[in-house]
């Protein structure tokens, strides 16, 4: 996406930046390639780069090793560019590409000049008649020494699609080592991406998987992470093998064939070879890199499972005494490895964001994203409040960070969501990304909205009521995301799957009907996940009053309150109470604690502003009750509340 000027404006209004500053100069360019764009490929670069020094270090792997030892002198400074090419053999046209290429090297030129062009059809036409090595070699000329910078630059483009075509029409002819050789010279030529041989490649290695040697299994991982797609039939294929093959395998390999499963998006389904992993991991801590470590950390948090808890918990005590030693980028995929299975490890966490407070200036935005769900999620707390030097930081410095908001859009709206779980939040900022100019360039339409939106909007109609006159979500988009977003109201004569949670929130309703009469099950606070059970009481009367009339329509996105429910009741305000039954499911603990995650503490702080009383039932204490004892349960719970006492 380019630089946009209204988008530089809009981020101009909110941190006032003077009319002169050079970034005015520099933002109201149109660039295809954006400067925080590229840095944040290095992070890919350095891995791709590492992995690829792994193949290296592999001698059975077929990669190029510095093998195309081109000459360099300056008898090539000269080539006759008028010549008639139609009656050159193959040989003169390798020749000459290598001529051309260093003669545009040496005089500063392209080989997208016109006075190629020639030469270029030539170059097209007779390739397909190059041998293999001819076809090999002008590979390795491209990579060599070609300074075109844009895949798609006239004559550069013609001559790497024609040499693609050529190595297609080859690769049945070719046995897998060959075939793994060649799709490495279009990894060197930064192509391996788009080009068509890389996927034919994969795909017909792809048939074999189960079979290949290690070595070669690698190779094909690595190649799968470059085209960011899972090219292959079925991925579950790289598990079989991988699992037989993972003791010939250093970790450093076996950190190549995570990052491939990570950048496929492909969890690791095979519970047992996740715990080879992380045993692996455990017992080479004291020496593995950062890249390596980032790399199988990435894959361990979305392929890890509630199996895996105690080797995930004795990986984290093992690790906890290396951060001194690691980057910001490894702590973090450290700080995130347990966010899936609820695993906060308190020392491990304080000490990375003491690193990301000490390194602000150097994070980015992504990372600040990231980092803020950590400390949002796990309502993360330390003696000494660095989370908060943190958080109060992150609102600072992202002032500074103009260009990366400009095209990180998104990293930004989430950021800023995920600090207010810890109260922390900025006005201003809200109003921008609110802004119908700010919400059109970070999704481009409604129907990329995401639930940062929905739950920020609804942190300025109950957090900031008092205080809020920005910008907020339209009527209609509010309404989108309440039915796109809001999870369904559970009912046992549907044919839905009943979650756990959700079987507890049914029983809970079923148990609280029997006691008191009324109650209705649904979304007082729709951007938060659960339903809720909902009713009012008369204390004078000690009965429930039905309002059913009063609740709006549900999946629609209206945030109910106390005024809502008791408008048209024939009793004093004073004399009744709302009250909304919340369950607190597994997901919404941390693990081995009572203590309430981020999203459920402030809905019950939410409930709490909106003049509703909540009940917490947490389902362990709910889970362990004999059903004699729930309604007696579920008495005492309002009873507390009716008597004026929290219950959390």
């Amino acid at each position: 996406m380019f630089y946009t000027r209204k988008c530089f404006h809009i981020c101009k209004r909110l941190f006032k930046l003077p009319n002169g500053s050079s970034f005015i100069r520099k933002s109201t360019e149109n660039r295809q390639f954006r400067t925080s764009a590229a840095v944040s490929k290095l992070y890919t670069s350095s891995e791709n780069a590492f992995a690829h020094g792994i193949l290296e270090q592999n001698a059975r792997c077929h990669v190029l090793r510095g093998e195309q030892n081109i000459e360099s002198d300056s008898k090539y400074a000269k080539v006759d560019v008028s010549r008639n090419w139609s009656n050159c053999n193959t040989a003169d046209v390798l020749e000459h590409l290598h001529l051309i290429i260093r003669y545009c090297n040496i005089n500063g030129l392209s080989i997208t000049d016109e006075r190629f062009d020639e030469f270029v059809d030539a170059c097209t036409e007779r390739c397909f008649e190059f041998t293999d090595n001819e076809l090999i070699k002008s590979l390795q000329i491209l990579s060599k020494y070609s300074q075109t910078h844009h895949s798609q630059s006239r004559n550069f483009v013609e001559i790497w699609n024609a040499l693609d075509d050529a190595c297609v029409q080859r690769i049945d002819q070719w046995d897998f080592d060959k075939t793994l050789y060649v799709c490495d010279h279009w990894y060197i030529l930064h192509l391996g991406g788009i080009n068509k041989f890389n996927v034919n490649a994969t795909r017909k290695i792809g048939r074999k998987l189960r079979k290949i040697p290690p070595h070669q299994l690698l190779q094909m991982m690595f190649y799968i992470n470059v085209l960011r797609s899972p090219a292959v039939h079925d991925m579950i294929d790289f598990e079989i093998n991988l699992f037989r093959s993972i003791d010939q395998l250093s970790l450093n390999e076996i950190s190549v064939m995570c990052i491939g499963f990570f950048k496929t998006q492909t969890k690791v389904h095979n519970p047992e070879l996740v715990g080879k992993i992380i045993q692996r991991l455990i017992s080479e801590i004291d020496t593995v890199q950062d890249i390596p470590l980032s790399c199988i950390l990435k894959t361990l948090r979305y392929s890890a499972v509630i199996k895996h808890v105690d080797l995930i918990e004795k990986l984290m005590e093992a690790v906890n005494v290396q951060i001194h030693r690691l980057n910001t980028y490894s702590c973090l995929h450290l700080a995130l490895l347990g966010t899936n299975l609820h695993i906060c490890h308190q020392n491990l966490i304080e000490q990375v964001i003491l690193r990301f407070v000490t390194h602000i200036k150097s994070i980015r935005i992504k990372d600040f994203e990231r980092i803020a769900n950590v400390i949002g999620f796990f309502d993360f707390e330390t003696e000494s409040k660095i989370e908060n030097e943190l958080c109060r930081g992150i609102l600072t410095e992202l002032k500074n960070r103009i260009d990366e908001i400009t095209n990180h859009p998104k990293c930004f709206s989430l950021c800023i969501n995920f600090l207010t779980m810890k109260g922390y939040y900025d006005e201003e900022m809200i109003n921008v990304i609110f802004g119908q100019q700010f919400l059109l360039h970070a999704y481009s339409n409604l129907y990329l909205f995401g639930k940062e939106l929905f739950s920020l909007d609804a942190f300025t109609k109950i957090n900031l009521k008092d205080t809020y006159r920005g910008n907020q979500l339209s009527e209609k988009s509010r309404q989108y995301l309440g039915k796109m977003k809001t999870l369904y109201v559970p009912d046992r004569n549907r044919n839905n799957k009943i979650s756990a949670t959700d079987l507890i929130l049914l029983e809970v309703k079923e148990a609280t009907e029997k006691l008191i009469g009324h109650c209705t099950l649904t979304h007082a606070l729709p951007h938060h996940d659960r339903a809720d059970v909902i009713f009012v009481y008369n204390k004078i009367t000690k009965a429930t009053i039905d309002v059913t009339q009063n609740f709006p329509e549900i999946y629609t996105g209206v945030i109910i309150d106390r005024s809502m429910l008791i408008k048209g009741i024939d009793a004093s305000p004073s004399d009744v109470e709302a009250i909304n039954i919340i369950i607190g499911g597994w997901n919404h603990f941390v693990r081995h604690t009572n203590k309430l995650t981020g999203p459920l503490k402030l809905k019950l702080e939410q409930s709490k502003l909106l003049g509703l009383q909540p009940i917490l039932i947490p389902w362990f204490e709910w889970q362990r009750l004999l059903d004699v004892e729930r309604t007696h349960y579920i008495e005492h719970k309002i009873y507390a509340v009716l008597q004026g006492k929290s219950l959390f």
